[in-house]
């Protein structure tokens, strides 16, 4: 956990390093592409989620010219999240952390799938294309790496007024795994009764979520904080590197809350795009708010440093 505890520094390090690119020093190397990049795969991959969810509300995704939309969202979600990533981390870290929890991500739905551990006995449908190994489909890991890597950015941005704390680390793994496991409420109904993804044979009857056992939902959390630590030592970067702070991985975040949410809607599902939508709104505006705390303290320094240097000369 020695990873985690230095996760203050670095961000005060990143900090350091945007403040001297502000006011003209010498920075990180960072690809002029970083940027472009993000935004354009996340608004790609939001868009592109909502079209999917507005389709599903008016019935015409599960017909077959439009059945592909699904599937498509959900790769390019995860891709589009490891995109994001590029603006504060190296290329490497980026695809490294994205692997890794797309690895581990697999493994955990291939195992459910095949002995009902750790998630518990589920079944998948072959509507989000190919099964691997005949158990999962090719494209679900993608979309919990999508939930899970946008999860821990958005917890950066909700955590900023916490950075200097010697526990940040683990504040952030633990909301990052939070935010996993209600992106997961989200989906479940969505997933068994309107996408008809997969099932859980074995839910009790009257006290489920959607369809799905409530005890889902707490092994996501689990799983998800296990996962999340697992690629920390690809998510903090090794040395400083020009960084401000971003929104891009929120909007695929929100994006994947807004296509469940209509599908649920289209299915009558009141109670869970209730919960969903407040979910939606609350992570929404905790998210911005910590953006504008980050900017704010940007141009604090860079108005200091630019204010030093009058001074100095």
């Amino acid at each position: 956990m020695d990873t985690l505890a230095a996760v203050p520094e670095t961000e005060q390090q990143q900090q350091d390093t945007t403040s001297l690119s502000m006011r003209g020093g010498r920075r990180a190397p960072w690809p002029w592409w970083a940027e472009p990049a993000s935004a354009w795969g996340a608004g790609t991959a939001a868009g592109l989620a909502v079209l999917a969810g507005l389709l599903r509300l008016a019935g015409w995704s599960v017909t077959p010219p439009l059945a592909w939309i699904e599937p498509v969202a959900c790769a390019w979600a995860g891709v589009a999240a490891v995109l994001t990533l590029m603006r504060r981390l190296p290329l490497e870290n980026a695809v490294g952390g994205g692997l890794t929890l797309l690895i581990l991500s697999l493994m955990v739905c291939a195992l459910s799938a095949h002995s009902g551990i750790p998630l518990g006995e589920i079944e998948y449908s072959p509507r989000l294309g190919p099964r691997v190994f005949g158990l999962v489909p090719l494209t679900l890991p993608f979309l919990w790496t999508a939930v899970m890597l946008t999860s821990r950015e958005a917890a950066r941005l909700i955590l900023r007024p916490w950075r200097r704390d010697p526990f940040y680390g683990y504040y952030l793994v633990t909301v990052a795994a939070v935010l996993t496991a209600l992106m997961a409420a989200i989906i479940e109904p969505y997933a068994v009764q309107a996408g008809h993804w997969w099932l859980w044979p074995k839910a009790p009857e009257r006290f489920n979520w959607g369809g799905a056992p409530p005890g889902s939902l707490v092994v996501w959390l689990l799983a998800a904080t296990f996962m999340l630590m697992a690629a920390t030592v690809y998510l903090v970067p090794k040395r400083p590197i020009h960084s401000s702070p971003s929104l891009h991985p929120v909007w695929i975040w929100l994006g994947l809350g807004v296509w469940f949410i209509l599908g649920e809607a289209g299915q009558g599902l009141w109670r869970e795009v209730a919960v969903g939508t407040l979910i939606v709104l609350v992570v929404g505006a905790l998210s911005w708010r910590g953006y504008q705390i980050s900017l704010a303290a940007i141009i604090r320094r860079a108005e200091a440093a630019a204010a030093a240097e009058a001074e100095g000369g």
